[in-house]
C-alpha cells in the first residue's frame, strides 16, 4: 500500500462514531418516545463520516 499501511482496525473508530452519534441524539431528543430516523439520523451521519475518511485515507474513492 501506499503509505505502508498492511492492516487496518475500523471496528473501535466505527463504534466511537456510533457513540457520539447517540450521545448527540440523545441531547437533542425533545420526545419520550422518538421515532426512529430521528434517533438513528446523527449515528448514521456519524457513521457515514468515518467511513467516508476512511475509504480516502485508504486511496479507494470511486473503485467498484
Amino acid at each position: 500500500m501506499r503509505n505502508g499501511i498492511c492492516k487496518l482496525n475500523l471496528y473501535a473508530d466505527l463504534r466511537i462514531a456510533m457513540f457520539n452519534g447517540l450521545k448527540q441524539s440523545a441531547a437533542t431528543q425533545d420526545r419520550i418516545d422518538p421515532l426512529p430516523s430521528e434517533m438513528y439520523g446523527p449515528i448514521r451521519e456519524h457513521l457515514a463520516a468515518v467511513v467516508a475518511e476512511k475509504i480516502r485515507m485508504l486511496g479507494a474513492e470511486n473503485r467498484v
